[in-house]
């Protein structure tokens, strides 16, 4: 069985560029473990889109136990694009 969960985040600050972004869980409630299997920034503002890669679990029983991890960006994925007006 396959979930896809979508985030979206109001940014007010304006990114310039990404480098790293933490990602994790703190475990509580039912069904604490996630297979994360990549994270993608969409920045129409600035016409950027970031494409983290991951492919692993947020679990404690599972891969290496760990629930929190930094990502960074895959550069040959980083797309540019006309910004939003």
């Amino acid at each position: 069985m396959v979930f896809v969960v979508v985030f979206v985040v109001a940014v007010v600050v304006v990114v310039v560029a990404v480098v790293v972004d933490r990602i994790g869980h703190d475990n509580a409630g039912g069904g604490g473990a996630w297979f994360l299997e990549s994270v993608e920034i969409d920045c129409p503002s600035l016409g950027k889109k970031w494409f983290f890669p991951h492919g692993r679990w947020l679990a404690k029983d599972e891969d290496d136990g760990q629930l929190e991890r930094e990502l960074f960006p895959q550069d040959m994925v980083t797309e540019e694009y006309n910004p939003c007006e």
